[in-house]
């Protein structure tokens, strides 16, 4: 993975991984996917602020297995995801007014 550290949900058909980059499935289910979406952006630009580069940054799997996150109990990540997501529901509606 090179270049700035950023993360997306697919939201197409099935397709094949470039070199640059990866996919990350969850493996237990004590985990929420939205929470850990709006998680990892965190430790992603903690790495891409302290990655060294001459021209193009570039993100190991080692990297990323190494991480470590917080993780709550299911409940409370679906009260966070909520809060997040009625926060963005708020400002989409505080930009349409400005406009």
């Amino acid at each position: 993975m090179d270049g700035d550290f950023n993360i997306a949900k697919w939201k197409s058909k099935p397709a094949l991984l470039n070199q640059r980059v990866c996919r990350i499935k969850k493996s237990i289910n004590e985990i929420n996917l939205d929470y850990f979406f709006y998680l990892l952006p965190i430790p992603l630009l903690e790495i891409n602020k302290s990655t060294s580069s001459i021209t193009v940054k570039h993100l190991s799997n080692k990297q990323i297995e190494n991480m470590l996150f917080p993780i709550p109990p299911v409940s409370e990540q679906y009260r966070i995801v909520e809060t997040i997501e009625k926060l963005f529901s708020r400002l989409d509606q505080i930009q349409k007014n400005i406009v």
